[in-house]
């Protein structure tokens, strides 16, 4: 009985091996109905189809010259039996099952030439449970690697933009250099080490391709996520200031009816005092000299007073004019909103604040931005903050596309804990208006 099962193995080992790193490479993507009846008689048909086609092959496809092919159609047939498997099992495009499929191709044949340079070539004979085991060590372990190296960043998401025209490439480079010259070499007794390292350099390659393209699309994915940020902060700040502009008209009339309705006795004085005091809260601009600034501190400064979050502003924005509008709402906004995010839930009042000064430094701006944190904050290895949702891939653009803003305009950000003290420190160029000699700070 072990025997059997040790030759089932041994005779479908190359199907086997990629049906395994398939299954491991696709875990992410959402899986077809019935599933786990679809996967047993989906490996059960490809079994069986790859063991009767290799007859099939070895029977009819013969000679000096077709005999060449004979390995390299029989591989055809099984990664074509692959991509079948894939599309059957799970919720995936052509175009991703490729992508999988190539890289569950690589990782096998290169776990093979790791085995040959290793071992040399075993016959049929050679072959015991201690060799198939040790096969399958070195199959987990290259497996492993990759997987650590990027296998496991691949998802649906990232996959989005996999196209014939960026799958296509790794598809021929496996063909060409991994198939049939695998077969031209076994046709023609190639087998030496510097064949197998060759072999083994194609297949690494074609991991490398596999890796770039999906850098690539996790890079458009990331750059999509901050444009649609971007975008959403245009219409915000349209929004944001017809609000802000409207309640600014209501303030300036709500302040003559009181003063008119004090003038003529009509309520009284305390009763009025405290009207005034309430239309105080609201009215709560702020004048930088720089117009989109004024919206996003003056919507701040509401929300914060809303919030229990004292706002504190020093801010001289007329040198940020050559900056676009949406631009500067979408920079200070996001940066304002982190640090209301990070003090809002805090019980202590004391605690709940927030700190912005923004000053020219000679040619440029200095920006400050304070709040206290009740939590570690862990910073990357490029200086910037990780954000503590448990959804990272889809949080932390916010923080990205601030670097994007800051960079565009010649500037930089950075982030440094001190204590229990966030700082946000940026640096911007500083444009004196024309005809302008003098700098103008509010405070809110």
């Amino acid at each position: 009985m072990a025997e059997t099962i040790l030759r089932f193995f041994i005779n479908n080992l190359f199907i086997l091996d990629m049906l395994l790193l398939s299954l491991a490479a696709s875990a992410p993507f959402r899986r077809r109905k019935v599933f786990w009846l679809r996967l047993p008689l989906a490996v059960a048909a490809c079994v069986a189809v790859s063991y009767y086609s290799a007859q099939f092959i070895n029977t009819y496809i013969k000679g000096e010259y077709l005999g060449v092919f004979q390995g390299g159609i029989g591989y055809l047939v099984q990664f074509f039996l692959l991509t079948t498997f894939l599309l059957f099992c799970f919720r995936l495009s052509v175009w991703k099952a490729l992508y999988l499929g190539a890289a569950s191709y690589l990782i096998q044949h290169s776990a093979f030439g790791i085995d040959r340079l290793m071992r040399g070539e075993i016959d049929g004979a050679g072959w015991n449970w201690w060799v198939l085991v040790s096969h399958y060590l070195i199959l987990f372990a290259v497996l492993a690697v990759v997987w650590l190296l990027f296998l496991r960043k691949v998802n649906d998401e990232t996959l989005d933009r996999v196209n014939l025209r960026r799958v296509g490439p790794v598809v021929v480079i496996m063909l060409a250099a991994c198939l049939f010259l695998n077969q031209f070499a076994n046709n023609y007794g190639q087998n030496d080490t510097a064949f197998r390292v060759a072999d083994l350099t194609c297949n690494i390659f074609g991991l490398c391709y596999q890796y770039s393209v999906l850098n690539v699309s996790v890079l458009e994915g990331e750059n999509d996520k901050i444009q649609k940020l971007l975008r959403q902060s245009v219409e915000q700040y349209r929004v944001s200031k017809e609000n802000i502009d409207l309640i600014n008209i209501k303030c300036h009339d709500l302040r003559h009816q009181i003063r008119a309705f004090h003038r003529d006795g009509k309520i009284d004085g305390a009763l009025l005092g405290e009207i005034e005091r309430v239309v105080d809260n609201y009215d709560c601009s702020v004048r930088t000299g720089n117009a989109a600034l004024d919206v996003i501190l003056t919507e701040k400064s509401l929300l914060c007073r809303s919030k229990g979050i004292r706002f504190t502003c020093i801010a001289d924005g007329a040198g940020l004019s050559y900056m676009n509008a949406y631009d500067v709402y979408a920079l200070f906004g996001n940066a304002i909103e982190n640090a209301m995010e990070a003090v809002e839930p805090l019980k202590d009042p004391e605690k709940k604040f927030i700190s912005l000064t923004l000053r020219p430094v000679e040619r440029f701006y200095s920006v400050n931005l304070q709040n206290y944190v009740d939590r570690e904050v862990e910073i990357d290895g490029n200086g910037m903050p990780v954000t503590h949702k448990k959804d990272k891939q889809n949080h932390g653009f916010g923080v990205r596309s601030m670097c994007m803003l800051a960079e565009k305009y010649g500037g930089g950000l950075s982030y440094k804990v001190e204590g229990h003290v966030f700082n946000l420190n940026m640096v911007l160029p500083y444009v004196r208006e024309r005809g302008g000699d003098e700098t103008r700070t509010s405070a809110a």
